[in-house]
């Protein structure tokens, strides 16, 4: 990493924040109205015992929440925090806490969609080490959705 050159290790930055932003928002659904959009795609659009998940989802740590606003501030948005903020980044830290909601996700998934996600979880890029996890190296970014804007219909 140390000997990367800079716009490389920006890249790295920006897939891996630009990612984690979209995971946080698909795991932790905003519920304020007008927070969703008709296709946006939640967690919760998959699993069928949606209060099961709810309650037992793990609470977003303050790492999870700090790297969220990280991200709107210094990756996604243009704002004044940008030039003056913290540059570094607790990669490591951050995947833990993620991969810790990645798999009450993948656990509370009905078996019959546990398929989609095999040999994705629970692992995956750790940062910039230039080196993907089996799923990225093979062009698989996840399966199709549920067919219809905003997710499945239960019944």
């Amino acid at each position: 990493y140390e000997k990367t050159d800079r716009a490389t290790c920006n890249v790295y930055l920006e897939s891996f924040a630009l990612h984690f932003r979209s995971l946080i928002k698909f795991l932790y659904r905003p519920y304020k109205p007008g927070d969703r959009e008709p296709d946006d795609i939640y967690a919760d659009d998959y699993i069928e015992d949606v209060t099961s998940w709810n309650v037992n989802r793990p609470d977003k740590t303050s790492l999870l929440h700090d790297a969220n606003t990280k991200v709107n501030k210094q990756v996604a948005h243009l704002t004044y925090m940008r030039v003056r903020a913290d540059k570094e980044w607790n990669w490591a830290a951050i995947t833990v806490d993620l991969k810790q909601v990645v798999l009450c996700f993948f656990n509370h998934l009905p078996e019959s969609r546990r398929a989609w996600f095999q040999g994705t979880l629970p692992y995956g890029p750790t940062g910039p080490t230039g080196t993907s996890s089996p799923a990225v190296a093979g062009g698989h970014t996840g399966p199709a959705g549920p067919t219809g804007f905003g997710g499945p219909t239960r019944g």
